[in-house]
């Protein structure tokens, strides 16, 4: 499935780009992907060890989504991902999120963006894990020090433009610089995570460290689609970031 060999020597150095995994899956498991129905955009989240995951509540959103039934299968897959993650990272401890959708228009222009480093260490190199079970997949450019020049030029730009509004979403604004990173991300090749493949990048937009983080935006959605994120940490750090990502939920 996944090598923990793998992710480990790929920690050692978060100078590399990303790394893919092709992971296999049964004829079974194929087809009850394929099968499987979401008609419901919703999420769920895991904070915390993976031996205290709350079985029962992921049964009842895979079951939601779509009205699934025997969802046995695709549980079973989670969990599967999760051991492999986690023992890479050689840690217990995650955020483990699933995202739900279903097609629209919302990214028929990119979302270019780099992901913050989520924990408050600024030295700390943080990474995650993605896949794409059902739907299209990531897309994204592959790391380098001209790409990370123009992005950061413009990131900068972009975040004054919204303290200067003081607003933390602004649609005219956003949608400004979507159509710009189109024109200035042209001449760099795309790439786009095949469905089902995993992706492992290190995240971080600290100046100094930016080329750390890979350039990336959901793709076009066209399909409903199912998304995991599996990002590990230790538990102080994932208790961390649980109690931020409730206080921005129920605030903003």
């Amino acid at each position: 499935m996944i090598k923990t060999s793998i992710i480990k020597e790929y920690l050692k150095d978060p100078k590399k780009n990303y790394i893919t995994f092709n992971i296999k899956y049964t004829n079974k498991e194929l087809e009850y992907l394929d099968n499987f129905n979401i008609t419901k955009a919703k999420s769920f989240d895991h904070y915390g060890n993976i031996d205290d995951f709350d079985d029962k509540k992921l049964d009842e959103f895979l079951t939601n989504i779509g009205n699934n039934q025997n969802i046995n299968i695709i549980s079973n897959i989670i969990h599967k991902l999760l051991d492999k993650i986690t023992k890479g990272y050689q840690t217990k401890q995650c955020w483990m999120t699933i995202r739900a959708t279903l097609p629209s228009n919302e990214y028929d222009i990119p979302r270019w963006h780099k992901d913050g480093n989520f924990f408050n260490d600024p030295d700390r190199n943080a990474s995650k894990f993605i896949t794409i079970l059902k739907g299209p997949g990531t897309i994204f450019i592959k790391k380098s020090k001209k790409l990370n020049d123009i992005y950061y030029k413009y990131f900068i730009k972009k975040r004054n433009e919204y303290n200067k509004n003081k607003d933390d979403y602004d649609e005219k604004i956003e949608n400004k610089y979507r159509k710009l990173y189109i024109n200035k991300f042209k001449d760099f090749k795309q790439n786009q995570l095949k469905t089902r493949d995993g992706l492992i990048f290190f995240t971080g937009i600290h100046k100094d460290k930016l080329i750390n983080g890979l350039l990336h935006s959901e793709p076009k959605k066209d399909t409903p689609r199912l998304f995991i994120s599996i990002l590990p940490g230790t538990e102080s750090e994932i208790n961390e970031l649980e109690e931020i990502n409730f206080y921005y939920n129920n605030n903003y």
